[in-house]
C-alpha cells in the first residue's frame, strides 16, 4: 500500500500481520488508510474473518443491512453465531 506506515513505525507490524492474516483488506488496491474511521461493518466483518469467515447459519434479519454487500455474511454471521453461542452457554467461544 503506498499510505501503508515505514517499518520503523510503531503501528507497521500490526498492520501487516492482520494484513497478511487477512483480516484488513485495505480502502483499495493501493490504499490502507491507517488514519482513516473504521466503521461498524468493517470491525464486524474482521471478527468474521477471525472467526473464519465461515457462512452464516441463518438470514439477514436487519433492515438496515442491505443483501450481497461486502460485510452482509459477516453482520447476519455476527447476529446467529454469537447469539445461538451464548444462549447455549458455550463458554468457548468469546465475543471478542
Amino acid at each position: 500500500f503506498t499510505d501503508m506506515p515505514a517499518a520503523g513505525h510503531w503501528a507497521h507490524a500490526g498492520i501487516d500481520f492482520a494484513l497478511k492474516q487477512g483480516l484488513f483488506n485495505g480502502m483499495s488496491a493501493t490504499t490502507f488508510e491507517p488514519d482513516g474511521s473504521m466503521t461498524r461493518a468493517m470491525l464486524v466483518t474482521v471478527l468474521w474473518r477471525l472467526d473464519g469467515s465461515r457462512a452464516p447459519a441463518g438470514r439477514n434479519t436487519f433492515t438496515d443491512v442491505p443483501g450481497g454487500q461486502w460485510f452482509t455474511d459477516a453482520v447476519t454471521w455476527r447476529k446467529t453465531a454469537w447469539s445461538t453461542a451464548w444462549a447455549a452457554g458455550d463458554s468457548t467461544r468469546t465475543a471478542a
